[in-house]
């Protein structure tokens, strides 16, 4: 079982007991990020600071918290992959590799993204559920392959066509979709 933590990134107070736990390098990625970006970092804090309270896990894996050279994010022996997408920050740990995009859906925006995807990609979408189904997946195959870009990753020698994505629906209207090695049952877990 995968859990997806998500929250409003507004709403979260600053997770100032993890601060003592993370890396120096960490510490000044997020002294030095532009105020959204902060709000978003603050808001992943506080869902893994969420996470270690509910598996018992301690604030000190923190100090494991890294990026790897393509920015893929890992917290210790746990594999993590985080989207932002509107007022929403989303996360995910698992054992296993994991990829996970999360995207408003706004049919205005996708009207106009259709024509173009389709041509690019050569898909044949018609809707707005179908689109954003399609976009979540490729960027989730991305940040599970730790990919710069879709053309980056479409001309990699890797081969992600046995790589499962699941799809989960939020009623506040968003797509998520979460790219496993393995079909696994995801638990969506909202931090009020």
């Amino acid at each position: 079982m995968i859990k997806l933590y998500h929250t409003r990134i507004q709403d979260q107070p600053m997770a100032v007991d993890c601060l003592p736990y993370l890396k120096e390098s960490e510490r000044r990625r997020l002294e030095a990020a532009s105020p959204l970006t902060a709000k978003r970092r603050w808001a992943l804090l506080y869902m893994i600071q969420n996470l270690c309270q509910e598996t018992g896990l301690p604030l000190s894996i923190l100090s494991c918290l890294w990026h790897s050279a393509d920015g893929k994010p890992y917290l210790g022996p746990y594999y993590m992959s985080v989207s932002y997408s509107g007022a929403f920050a989303f996360c995910a740990f698992s054992k296993e590799n994991i990829g996970i995009d999360a995207e408003r859906m706004d049919p205005r925006n996708a009207e106009r993204l259709i024509p173009v995807f389709n041509e690019f990609y050569g898909m044949g979408v018609q809707d707005t559920g179908s689109f954003y189904k399609e976009w979540t997946k490729l960027e989730s195959l991305i940040k599970y392959d730790g990919a710069e870009s879709i053309s980056s990753m479409i001309h990699s020698a890797k081969r992600l066509d046995a790589i499962h994505t699941s799809y989960l629906t939020l009623e506040d209207g968003y797509m998520i979709a979460v790219s496993t090695e393995n079909d696994k049952r995801i638990l969506p877990v909202h931090i009020a």
